[in-house]
């Protein structure tokens, strides 16, 4: 059985990969984002480039988003696990 310290230290490691994740993937779309604002000052202006790099940039975006629901729901498990923990320490008090 899982103790309950150990299922806060998971959390605690699940929010931190998650984390990490959306770092990434932030990092990924501002890169996208900047070679989009390149493509589109360059003097030979590329209008497929120019929408691949706006497809990729849609893509990133919704990868961040999903990152993002993934930190919350890391934050989510951790609370809860907070949560059911006191009220284990609740319990035990009334014994």
């Amino acid at each position: 059985m899982t103790t309950h310290a150990e299922m806060l230290a998971q959390a605690e490691d699940d929010i931190q990969r998650a984390t990490e994740v959306l770092a990434d993937r932030e990092a990924k779309l501002d890169r996208a984002k900047e070679r989009l604002d390149a493509i589109e000052a360059a003097e030979d202006f590329d209008a497929d480039k120019a929408d691949a790099a706006e497809r990729k940039i849609e893509r990133l975006e919704e990868e961040v988003s999903d990152a993002s629901d993934e930190v919350a729901s890391a934050i989510s498990a951790y609370e809860q696990y907070e949560r059911d923990g006191q009220d284990e320490d609740d319990d035990d008090e009334d014994d």
